[in-house]
């Protein structure tokens, strides 16, 4: 099963995405930058969903992590953002909007899962 890192500074937010998305994901979660990494480095984490703004840094911190120890992970991260056009840092990754439909972000995980599924080798038609 497809494991996705939801991370949020909300706990109300984080619980949601847990109830909706735990029906067919195995799903981690984490409240901060430094949880979150701690997590990228010791779990399997196949997907990532991650709040913009953040109590100890932004998900552009998260991202950068990425990029450095886990660069075929940034084809499956998405940001989820208050702000119309919060800044990517250069990196080309997807951006939700707050408020998030499930349904938008169940499509966005189901997607990705499924090229992986497809496709087990890593190489993906999905973005």
């Amino acid at each position: 099963m497809t494991t996705i890192l939801m991370v949020d500074d909300d706990r109300i937010l984080l619980e949601l995405y847990d109830e909706a998305l735990s029906v067919d994901f195995d799903i981690l979660t984490a409240y901060s930058v430094a949880t979150a990494i701690e997590l990228l480095t010791t779990e399997p984490v196949d997907a990532v969903g991650c709040d913009y703004n953040l109590s100890d840094g932004s998900a552009l911190d998260i991202v950068s992590w990425i990029a450095a120890n886990q660069p075929e992970l940034l084809k499956k991260t998405v940001l989820i953002s208050g702000e119309l056009q919060p800044p990517t840092g250069g990196f080309d990754i997807p951006c939700l909007y707050k408020p998030v439909h499930m349904e938008t972000l169940l499509e966005t995980f189901d997607a990705w899962s499924t090229a992986t599924t497809s496709n087990p080798h890593g190489a993906t038609d999905a973005t």
